[in-house]
């Protein structure tokens, strides 16, 4: 350790002031306005303590809750967990087809998925290839999985069979509606007129591949019930996977004897 000369000696060459104060002479020197405010922030000091304790427990608590996305009236394919809670992973090659993490994780069906986290916001989906073959198809479906152009249907006017018809008990009824296609896709083949109100035997209900903006007319085949009295039905459009679109069809009808 060096002497106190030595550090005279240092003190004298060096192009610094300083002033040296005995220990009577500091303890004399008034408080400024700073040092009275930290004295003050030091003198808070125990109660602001405890304050930090309770927040630092209750981020700790927080952190022990899981919050997970819910995709409402999504189920699993894999567990048939409904709805679907954490990140939903959406094949972009089959219709309709989705898993929870879990089931994605171990899953053998070797397409590409979309990893969804926001139910509300499907934009922001991330693309996860799993199998490099069934890219380019993931990617024609991507505008359906992810910005879908819903179909739709418009009804016009009532055509074959007026609302409120009279027919006969048994016979085969044909009935018709003059609709459009009020979207921006294509109907897609394979697309039927299904019974969504009433029962009812329909024994042919096909629905043509119309362009968007084209109209027709569409209807049902059936066979009139056994039972007189006045009877209503509704009906609506599907597709192949059995998903609606567009108004319902309406038809009221007064069943006689023959």
């Amino acid at each position: 350790m060096r002497s106190d000369e030595d550090l005279k000696k240092a003190l004298e060459l060096s192009s610094v002031n300083f002033m040296v104060s005995s220990d009577e002479e500091i303890e004399s020197f008034p408080s400024t306005p700073e040092l009275q405010f930290e004295e003050e922030v030091w003198a808070m000091e125990p109660e602001c303590e405890e304050l930090a304790k309770e927040v630092v427990k209750a981020e700790t608590e927080l952190q022990g809750i899981n919050i997970l996305p819910v995709h409402e009236r999504v189920t699993c394919d894999g567990c048939m967990q409904s709805p679907i809670q954490g990140i939903r992973y959406k094949c972009a090659v089959c219709p309709n087809f989705d898993f929870c993490a879990g089931c994605w994780q171990k899953n053998d069906h070797l397409h590409t998925f979309y990893a969804i986290k926001n139910p509300y916001d499907c934009s922001h989906a991330e693309l996860i290839a799993t199998d490099a073959h069934t890219c380019s198809a993931a990617w024609k479906a991507t505008e359906k999985v992810l910005n879908p152009q819903k179909l739709k249907l418009k009804y016009l006017r009532e055509g074959q069979l007026p609302e409120r018809g009279t027919v006969f008990c048994g016979n085969q009824v044909h009935k018709t509606w003059f609709v459009r296609n009020s979207g921006q896709r294509q109907w897609p083949s394979g697309c039927v007129l299904t019974v969504i109100r009433g029962s009812l035997q329909v024994d042919t209900g096909l629905v043509p591949p119309l362009q968007p903006g084209e109209q027709r007319e569409i209807g049902v085949h059936f066979q009139v019930p056994a039972q007189v009295g006045l009877f209503s039905y509704a009906f609506r459009a599907t597709e192949s996977d059995g998903h609606p679109f567009g108004e319902k069809l309406h038809m009221t009808i007064r069943v006689e004897q023959a």
